[in-house]
């Protein structure tokens, strides 16, 4: 495992304990307690070298915010993922009404509507209104 100054590392099988960037701050070998504990808290963590400056352990130091994601992205990332909403109802009901997200409605009603169904215009109806829903959830900043 090759460590840089800026607590990022990198591993190649092909070199597991040697600087094949030339970048390298220190060299851990892979799959050590230490080199476990570098993947789980990069970056944040402050080095502990012994007296010949040589790596010896890390210590966690408190992990960044994780980023707060735009309202834009929330509604796309329901439109992959949520299947009810909060009553309990499903989002879309389809098929024996099981839920579906809207990214899953989006594909059937490509495929109805390629084949000129008009399963496609209900679709969109159901469509709309679950759209709509989200939107009232993660409105515009």
């Amino acid at each position: 495992m090759v460590v840089y100054e800026n607590k990022g590392f990198e591993t190649n099988n092909l070199f597991p304990n040697e600087d094949w960037t030339g970048k390298a701050k220190y060299i851990v070998k892979d799959s050590t307690e230490l080199a476990n504990k570098i993947s789980a808290y990069a970056p944040s963590y402050d080095f502990v070298t012994d007296g010949n400056d040589t790596l010896i352990d890390i210590i966690p130091t408190e992990k960044p915010p994780e980023p707060t994601l735009t309202s834009v992205e929330l509604r796309e990332q329901a439109y992959e993922t949520m299947l009810y909403r909060d009553e309990g109802v499903a989002l879309i009901a389809w098929d024996n009404n099981s839920a579906i997200t809207v990214d899953q409605a989006n594909k059937k009603w490509l495929d109805y509507s390629a084949e000129g169904s008009t399963i496609a215009n209900e679709l969109s109806t159901l469509i709309v209104s679950a759209k709509a829903y989200i939107r009232e959830l993660y409105q515009d900043e």
